[in-house]
């Protein structure tokens, strides 16, 4: 497991924003097997206690996880109790802020390298930027029971270090008959950035994954179609 360090450089940015946002997997759970089964399966990171314990008395810490869009929360805040780690924490969201340190001694997630993805940028050249990003996650169909697929529009999201956050997801059209087997799950979401003129701004979306599997179980084979405007 990779011990946490915290580079002068990376304290240096973050004392001028006083919050320091860290994502789950990697910096705080080990992550040793990526996603594998979905499961909060790993031990903290190797040096996480002492590093936060550190860090908190600096900094307000917030703790970002994707895992939260799927109804985690209660999974991440539950394995943070068990590890004695929540204390160190003034919050758990699936919210994004302007910077967030996927690891804390990563030297190539750059502040400029935020900025460019999303501050005072054109709405057609946010969205040129987008779509070219995630439509490889898009293409063909997928067969998981934990929405691989969709989650890995979601960390495009993250890597480009937009302020972004889903503000809905249901099946069906959202009054479908719980009777049967659901055709479609739908996630809304919107894109907060601040546009050429330096004016916040937004950009909403919907990604749907379309059953394509069997008459019992459509959801079992998927494809995904992502809408921006």
């Amino acid at each position: 497991m990779k011990k946490i360090v915290l580079s002068e450089s990376d304290l240096k940015r973050e004392a001028e924003l006083k919050t320091l946002t860290l994502d789950f997997d990697g910096p705080i759970h080990a992550y040793s097997k990526e996603w594998f089964d979905g499961t909060i399966y790993d031990d903290p990171t190797e040096g996480t206690e002492e590093a936060l314990k550190l860090l908190s008395s600096k900094y307000k810490l917030v703790l970002q996880s994707a895992r939260i869009h799927e109804d985690g929360k209660e999974e991440v805040v539950a394995w943070l109790k068990k590890n004695n780690l929540l204390q160190y924490f003034d919050e758990v969201t699936d919210k994004k802020v302007p910077y967030i340190m996927k690891k804390l001694s990563e030297k190539d997630f750059s502040k400029d390298a935020v900025h460019a993805a999303y501050d005072e940028v054109s709405r057609p050249t946010l969205l040129r930027r987008l779509y070219k990003d995630i439509t490889p996650h898009t293409r063909g169909f997928f067969s998981d029971s934990s929405w691989q697929a969709v989650r890995k529009v979601w960390d495009t999201f993250d890597k480009l270090g937009l302020d972004w956050g889903i503000t809905d997801n249901f099946y069906g059209n959202g009054h479908y008959d719980k009777t049967v087997p659901p055709e479609r799950k739908t996630w809304k979401f919107e894109i907060r950035f601040r546009n050429e003129k330096g004016n916040p701004n937004k950009i909403f979306g919907t990604l749907t994954a379309a059953g394509a599997g069997k008459v019992e179980d459509p959801l079992s084979r998927y494809d995904i179609t992502v809408v921006m405007s």
